[in-house]
């Protein structure tokens, strides 16, 4: 819109925008939901539901402390 006129344009008026930084994480695309029987719905699901990726944890230092970055990186949670 032209600001004199009040009328629209017929080009646009170049702007910049400062944008923060952001990160996206794989924990932004997993949605919690509670499920009552885990394995079952493991096997339930076909090749077309599995992703296959690797991750680094970094050095840990135990068993507890990896569980605790894999629920703190990727949003999930151990099970069985």
């Amino acid at each position: 819109v032209d600001p004199a006129s009040g009328e629209p344009g017929e080009e646009g008026i170049e702007d910049e925008y400062q944008l923060e930084d952001l990160e996206v994480v794989p924990a932004d695309y997993i949605l919690k939901v509670g499920v009552s029987n885990f394995r079952n719905a493991w096997e339930g699901m076909g090749p077309d539901f599995e992703r296959v990726d690797e991750y680094g944890l970094g050095v840990r230092e135990s068993l507890a402390e990896a569980v605790n970055a894999v629920i703190n990186i990727l949003g999930m949670q151990p099970c069985e």
